[in-house]
């Protein structure tokens, strides 16, 4: 049973790795989920259409957290939970490739394979939290894990939105409109999510050391 928390917590390899993961899946996440509005109006949908995209997020989020919750118990046995992370990561970034490519025709795809992604990256790392660390300390541990995903989506939308004023200021009429307007900032999301997957894959096999120098 572990219980770590305060300094021995930033001591801790395990915590950094799942910090950066949060941080880079949640800052491609809510980036998508902030520009919806945005998005939905350089592609000329409808006021309808942007509403109902944000309802779509929304429920592809909540069927990631359950859906995620039954799989980590699922597997929790016979694999290890990181691949879980892994899972979530790749969802998100084959999903923002696409939509770096062809945002129209994937507009609703790819909404709720977001919030696919990132209910499940949420519902993961609470569970991670609560094994790798401890219950005793879990309410920090999780709030100190979850500072992560607060500074990504500042971070990650202030970002876009900048790239989107630059594209707007050199289009007619001061406002963009098309698929290029989030080509970067969906590129930017894929790379970012790509290198979570390789982090989620190291922290397989860094467990499997630890548990074979356990056993020795």
């Amino acid at each position: 049973k572990r219980d770590i928390s305060g300094l021995q917590l930033f001591k801790n390899v395990e915590f950094w790795v799942l910090f950066v993961i949060y941080f880079f899946c949640a800052g491609g996440s809510l980036m998508f989920l902030n520009n919806i509005g945005v998005m939905g109006e350089a592609l000329n949908e409808s006021d309808s259409v942007q509403s109902n995209l944000v309802i779509i997020y929304s429920v592809g989020n909540c069927v990631g957290r359950v859906g995620m919750g039954f799989l980590t118990d699922l597997i929790s046995k016979k694999l290890s939970k990181f691949w879980c992370v892994v899972l979530s990561s790749s969802i998100i970034a084959v999903t923002h490739l696409v939509t770096a490519f062809a945002l129209h025709p994937m507009l609703y795809p790819a909404t709720i394979l977001t919030g696919i992604g990132y209910g499940g990256m949420v519902s993961i790392m609470v569970s991670l939290a609560f094994v790798r660390f401890g219950a005793r300390r879990f309410g920090f541990n999780f709030g100190v894990l979850a500072i992560s995903s607060a500074a990504s989506a500042l971070i990650f939308s202030t970002f876009s939105g900048k790239i989107y004023d630059h594209l707007s200021s050199q289009a007619e009429g001061g406002v963009c409109y098309g698929s290029h307007c989030f080509q970067i900032s969906h590129i930017i999301s894929f790379v970012t999510n790509t290198v979570c997957i390789f982090l989620g894959i190291f922290l397989v096999y860094y467990n499997k050391k630890l548990l074979l120098k356990r056993k020795q």
